[in-house]
């Protein structure tokens, strides 16, 4: 919960969220692996969180797969380069 905004978080405690990172984590990793819909912003949020953690080469995997799936997107491309030159 301490990656969000503190509005959010102050929200998330008044309506009595109990929000753990490794579990909505893990949830975004089944999503990813098994969702219909969602997969595809399941896999761009779990590249995030890994960039987060100073973790390049899963966040550059999973936005290869993205890239290879939606290739007209140059937004999957363009972070991957990112990543090459290290600016994250």
């Amino acid at each position: 919960m301490s990656l969000k905004p503190a509005p959010v978080r102050v929200l998330l405690r008044v309506t009595g969220s109990n929000v753990d990172r490794e579990r909505g984590l893990q949830e975004l990793r089944e999503t990813a692996a098994h969702g219909r819909y969602l997969e595809p912003f399941a896999k761009l949020v779990l590249a995030v969180a890994t960039l987060r953690d100073n973790n390049p080469a899963p966040a550059r995997e999973l936005l290869g797969e993205l890239h290879r799936r939606f290739p007209d997107n140059e937004l999957y491309k363009r972070e991957m380069d990112r990543i090459d030159e290290g600016a994250h």
